[in-house]
């Protein structure tokens, strides 16, 4: 998909329109800033739900880039990363043809368009996938910038050595704990500046686990339940019986 501003990310964390003071993102956004202006690939690792995607959707609106976004299935075939990333960027579906063939179309959008081209979930890539792409990156004399996000980044791009050389800019998200955590989440709505550090702190042992997404998908059930002044513990208790995670992923 194309993304026009950071307002149709599932689950932002920008919901005020500010980032979130979160330490992973701040230093994502200075390294993303200088590898996009000067269109060098750069890789961003971390679990899912921790705010990857919404700091370089966020990154490139600051310098005026336009953003594709290619988001890899859990077992794509060996051609579908070229097919997604051409319907990210032309917005047209790949004509049912030869992967040379719509690896040839894609170059050509790729050279006149100036975006900033994201692959989401690259972990699922295949390496030969992923040196077709650094081949188009090539190929397109680097006119574009290349983000490539997943959890599990680094380790796809040991598989495939063309791709490691190239991507010089690395950064990593991680999991919010203790006072970052509390800082984080008060900055992420006015309804959390007044709750206590140990209302938030539990709300996060239990159910949100330093995770920017659940904290955000918190406020959707705030907002469900109407509440708009200062959270409560007996508030955010009452939001965790809506919510089921499975034991493993916390």
């Amino acid at each position: 998909m194309t993304i026009l501003d950071r307002t149709q990310i599932t689950g932002s964390g920008l919901r005020q329109g500010n980032p979130v003071p979160t330490p992973s993102f701040t230093q994502a956004h200075v390294l993303l800033q200088a590898g996009m202006a000067m269109n060098r690939p750069v890789s961003v690792d971390g679990e899912p739900g921790t705010g990857k995607t919404t700091c370089v959707v966020y990154t490139a609106e600051k310098i005026e880039r336009p953003v594709a976004i290619a988001t890899m299935p859990a077992r794509p075939s060996p051609n579908e990363l070229v097919r997604h990333a051409f319907q990210a960027v032309t917005l047209e579906k790949a004509p049912n043809t030869t992967n040379y063939f719509v690896s040839q179309m894609l170059l050509e959008a790729l050279r006149g368009w100036g975006g900033v081209l994201v692959v989401d979930e690259v972990q699922h890539c295949r390496p030969d996938s992923i040196a077709q792409l650094v081949w188009l990156f090539e190929r397109a004399q680097r006119t574009f910038g290349l983000v490539l996000v997943g959890w599990g980044v680094e380790k796809a791009l040991d598989a495939e050595p063309h791709a490691r050389e190239r991507v010089q800019t690395r950064t990593r998200f991680e999991r919010l704990t203790g006072q970052d955590m509390v800082s984080a989440v008060r900055a992420l709505d006015a309804r959390f500046a007044g709750a206590t550090n140990a209302a938030l702190s539990d709300h996060d042992d239990l159910l949100c686990r330093g995770l920017l997404r659940r904290w955000t998908q918190t406020l959707e059930w705030l907002d469900t339940m109407e509440v708009s002044g200062p959270v409560t513990a007996s508030t955010l208790a009452q939001v965790r019986k809506f919510v089921s995670v499975k034991a493993e992923h916390l």
